[in-house]
């Protein structure tokens, strides 16, 4: 057993007490005063305290201002994604994000100052432009950043207090009050480093109340006017109105049905296969009047989308007793074709194959394979998906134009592969890709420890070198134990991330090579040290200290700077660490902007570093 004591450790802030003990949870408070912008006490202001993903809508803990405006909340929950939140009648609400609140013998202290609320004013009306009377507009944050391989967008929430909402009258119109108008963003950096702010009006997200998906979004900031337009079938149920798509495949030169083919709609996985004669189809259980991008694949053909004159790449649900047909001409082209065989050339029954080509880009080199049943056409900017599995022959074909698809092949008892366009195995002369499956019988099992104690609920995640995506990702049981099966003969990157408390975590890194058949087994035991290293630092930044134990390991240890601008690392040992800085961007998510280089310094003793201006001191 490989066993790893790891002397220079665990930045602690109560590690052991945190995640080495079934005790319960200490107790946290938060104190302080709600006042309006001019000082005066408000009374009966509502505090909230909750994760993130409550949305300000349900399941907090929440107290009230008394006549001085003054408050005291108690709770024995934290995390990094915890809030806490004000509203009042009449005044914008207002909110921390990563909050910590103190313990019960160091109350943590947030006043709050609140301004006048906003007001945001719109009109909602039919298709035809028909006012809509007594439909709920709900006023949310804005979503921020777009889907990748490596992001995703910020999740549009509601405001602390009452759901901002306001209901249309007879002419369609409505308003909503007490929003937050403003808000601060960061708009550039002194060349002393010193981030500047600046005051910008606040765009909203408005949508109807429950039924995001039933309305047209509009983003606007308060005193302008929105115009919501409502389609009349969204205000009664789906399944009032179901709908068809009804449509005839045809050779692009002869004009000619094809008469097996199979068809795709995006962002749904799997595919629905037809035969006839005459090339033509029924896709049913759909919805009337929506909009469908239909992918048409066949063997021999590139792939193609049904459309019309008027829409050529999109196709409407029409009622069941309607004949409209949609038209896909598909142009002739050779299909990728082959075979998934083991290390002996034999074919390996059950692979699942996933094919498509990437969206404004020839290939990616990532492929996450966490999420391989979601992989449909329209996800991780993956066009014209197909997907099987394969039979006892081992064999697959997928149609393909000019553009060359990716391929990625997994299979129970070997080892994935992912191949980009440019990398995948070329056609031998009798037209077939062999693609080779190593087998999967290496295997890494282990036990997290923090001083010699076991760490439950720790993230365990393996990356393979040379295949892009997690290979695994899993959780250390209640020992602290965790165990990696069906691993091929290849070089890992193995992370630990210990979550410690609510702003700060370890992250644990290692590179390891596995032969075949090996079953290693790991013993991560994680020492803390007597240094600690403090100061002040913008709120809500990101400190975060590296220690290269060797070219094969290493630790980093990170924490969010405070609201009160201070940081805290503890458990620290003499060595040499790089420390980085990044400060918060403008959305409200703890999303990093701005970076400053990192700094190699030395930890001798505990030690005050000023980060607060941007650079070391």
């Amino acid at each position: 057993m490989d066993r790893l004591f790891v002397g220079p450790s665990l930045v602690c802030l109560g590690l052991i007490a945190a995640v080495c003990s079934a005790e319960e949870a200490p107790l946290r408070v938060v104190a302080g005063r709600v006042t309006d912008e001019e000082g005066s006490p408000i009374e009966g202001a509502l505090i909230e305290w909750g994760h993130y993903h409550t949305l300000f809508g349900g399941g907090n803990e929440t107290t009230r201002t008394g006549p001085d405006g003054s408050y005291r909340l108690e709770s024995r929950k934290i995390g990094h994604e915890y809030r806490l939140g004000v509203s009042a009648l009449g005044n914008a609400p207002r909110w921390w994000d990563h909050f910590i609140p103190g313990r019960a013998e160091d109350p943590s202290q947030a006043d709050f100052a609140l301004q006048p609320g906003g007001v945001l004013r719109g009109t909602v009306v039919d298709e035809d432009g028909a006012p809509l009377e007594g439909i709920a507009i709900l006023a949310m944050s804005v979503s921020e950043g777009f889907y990748s391989s490596f992001s995703m967008p910020s999740v549009s929430y509601p405001f602390p207090g009452p759901p901002h909402v306001g209901t249309t009258d007879a002419e369609g119109r409505f308003e909503i009050v007490d929003l937050p108008a403003t808000e601060s963003k960061v708009v550039g950096m002194t060349p002393e480093k010193k981030v500047i702010h600046r005051e910008e009006p606040r765009k909203f997200m408005l949508c109807r109340q429950g039924k995001a998906s039933y309305s047209t979004l509009q983003t606007v900031t308060c005193g302008e006017e929105a115009r919501i337009v409502i389609r009349r079938r969204w205000l009664g149920s789906r399944e009032s109105t179901p709908g068809v798509v009804r449509g005839v495949v045809l050779d692009a030169e002869t004009n000619q049905p094809i008469p097996r083919f199979k068809l795709g709609i995006r962002h749904r996985a799997g595919l629905h296969s037809f035969e006839d004669p005459h090339g033509n189809f029924v896709l049913d259980e759909l919805i009337e009047e929506h909009q469908y991008e239909v992918h048409v694949f066949a063997e021999g053909y590139a792939p193609g989308l049904l459309g019309d004159d008027e829409n050529p790449d999109h196709a409407v649900g029409t009622a069941p007793s309607d004949e409209r047909r949609f038209v896909c001409r598909l142009q002739r082209s050779q299909s990728y074709k082959g075979m998934v065989v083991d290390p002996d050339g034999r074919p390996i029954e059950g692979a699942e194959i996933v094919f498509g080509v990437y969206r404004g880009a020839p290939s990616s080199p990532y492929f996450e394979w966490a999420t391989f049943e979601k992989y449909a056409d329209g996800y991780m900017s993956l066009d014209h998906v197909q997907r099987m599995t394969t039979a006892a022959d081992g064999r697959f074909t997928f149609s393909e134009g000019s553009t060359a698809g990716c391929l990625a092949v997994r299979a129970e008892g070997f080892g994935r592969v992912y191949y980009e366009a440019e990398q995948r195995p070329v056609l031998d002369d009798a037209g077939e890709a062999k693609v080779a499956l190593a087998r999967a019988n290496a295997s890494i099992r282990g036990v997290v420890r923090c001083n010699g104690q076991p760490v439950p609920n720790s993230e365990v995640s393996l990356w393979r070198h040379g295949n892009h995506g997690y290979s695994s990702r899993v959780e250390t049981d209640e020992q602290g134990e965790f165990v990696l099966p069906h691993l091929d003969s290849s070089k890992y990157t193995l992370t630990i991330e210990v979550e410690r408390d609510a702003s700060s975590h370890i992250e644990y890194k290692r590179v390891l090579s596995l032969e075949s058949g090996e079953a290693r087994e790991l013993d991560v035991d994680l020492k803390e040290g007597p240094l600690t290293l403090y100061g002040k630092a913008p709120r809500f930044c990101r400190v975060s200290l590296k220690q290269q134990l060797d070219e094969d390991y290493e630790i980093t240890y990170h924490t969010i700077g405070s609201p009160d601008g201070r940081y805290l690392i503890t458990g620290l040992n003499v060595d040499f660490y790089d420390l980085e800085v990044r400060t918060p961007g403008s959305t409200l998510h703890g999303t990093m902007g701005s970076e400053w280089e990192p700094q190699e310094i030395v930890v001798a003793k505990d030690q005050e570093w000023d980060l607060s201006r941007g650079g070391f001191k």
